[in-house]
């Protein structure tokens, strides 16, 4: 009576393994393949290839291909194998950006901004473009936030926001008054009981804004004998509108003298 001999197929447990990093737009790869429970037929190697390589923020399976090979022969056929994956995990770019904070002179115009910096070394992937929408505008003389209200990051055509974790800082507008100097002039007669006024006023440091206009008035008519201050009143106005506060108006006094 003859009996069986009987080869039962080799069994053995190849794993995966795990990759971790932050997104940077290139693929995420791990191609270590270990056997965790089993072992090979010496003189018999294990080729694998991994296929899945993850670009994008999310977390994907790390799926082989396998085949045994003694020599040139693949002896996949001898072998039970069980397959266990590891993750390709790509967790969001950190970035900060903040609105640069701006500074002007008042020139009766609006100051907007959507210029960004970015905070703590942080940055997007070269290539990206980073593409931010604010809130601030002023046009008068003060201090005002400016935060970033939209955003969005995008390789190309195609909008890669998702694969960032995005801190937005408020920056600032800032408009400081003009400076200016005005200077009323000098005057002298001899007394003669009516009043000595000269309402000649230029200015002689700065310039107004185009299209304003500066009304001044001088207040001090001398009459007795005596040395005055000449001394101005004005305004400045933008149409009907006073725009006298964005102005710092310094103001040098001529003198009215009557002598005896």
């Amino acid at each position: 009576m003859l009996g069986l001999l009987t080869i039962e197929k080799r069994p053995i447990t190849i794993k995966s393994l795990n990759a971790m990093k932050e997104y940077d737009d290139t693929p995420l790869i791990n191609d270590s393949v270990e056997i965790v429970r089993g072992s090979l037929a010496e003189g018999e190697n294990l080729v694998t290839e991994v296929f899945k390589d993850a670009i994008d923020v999310g977390t994907y399976v790390n799926s082989f291909t396998w085949n045994i090979y003694r020599d040139s022969e693949n002896v996949s056929d001898n072998y039970d194998v069980t397959k266990l994956f590891g993750e390709l995990t790509i967790t969001p770019r950190y970035i900060a950006i903040k609105p640069v904070d701006i500074t002007k002179i008042y020139d009766a115009k609006e100051l907007k901004s959507n210029k960004i910096e970015f905070l703590y070394d942080t940055s997007i992937v070269s290539g990206h473009e980073l593409i931010v929408e604010t809130d601030g505008s002023i046009t008068n003389v003060g201090t005002i936030d400016n935060n970033i209200i939209s955003y969005s990051i995008i390789k190309g055509n195609k909008d890669v926001t998702y694969n960032y974790e995005v801190d937005t800082i408020k920056g600032s507008l800032t408009i400081e008054k003009r400076p200016i100097t005005i200077k009323s002039f000098d005057a002298e007669k001899v007394y003669d009981d009516t009043p000595l006024i000269n309402d000649r006023v230029e200015i002689i440091l700065g310039e107004l804004v185009e299209g304003q206009v500066l009304i001044t008035s001088t207040y001090q008519d001398a009459i007795d004998a005596g040395t005055y201050k000449n001394t101005i009143i004005w305004n400045i106005y933008d149409g009907l509108d006073d725009v006298s506060f964005n102005y710092d108006v310094s103001t040098i006094l001529g003198t009215l003298v009557i002598t005896e």
